[in-house]
């Protein structure tokens, strides 16, 4: 059997319907031909995300997908520290023969190696 899908105008009033409606959210649910326990999830969605409920296959509710956004660009930034840190560890030896300059502005982390050459 195929899983059957909604679409959030079906759902939203589906819902409506079972708070307006003088009839059971069982005779609803039958009228409309699906189970009374999915209508009922369906009202517990709506109460507890009020505007976001049912964002979509796939798509996330905004806070949600901050907090993606957010955790993406903590990894991107915990990489960029660890390459500077054993870049770092890395110079310290070799001080002398150059030094490492880095550049951050609005895109990819630039490092440069800037050799430096004693003049006799």
């Amino acid at each position: 059997m195929e899983r059957r899908t909604f679409s959030k105008e079906f759902k939203q009033e589906a819902v409506q319907l079972s708070y307006e409606s003088e009839s059971t959210v069982a005779q609803v649910a039958e009228h409309l031909g699906i189970r009374a326990e999915l209508l009922y999830r369906w009202r517990g969605e709506v109460q507890r995300s009020a505007g976001e409920a049912f964002p979509g296959n796939g798509k996330l509710k905004p806070q949600d997908a901050e907090t993606a956004r957010l955790r993406r660009e903590l990894e991107q930034v915990r990489m960029e520290r660890d390459i500077l840190k054993h870049i770092m560890r890395g110079t310290d030896s070799n001080s002398e023969m150059g030094v490492w300059s880095v550049s951050h502005q609005r895109g990819p982390l630039i490092l440069k190696w800037e050799l430096s050459i004693p003049c006799f």
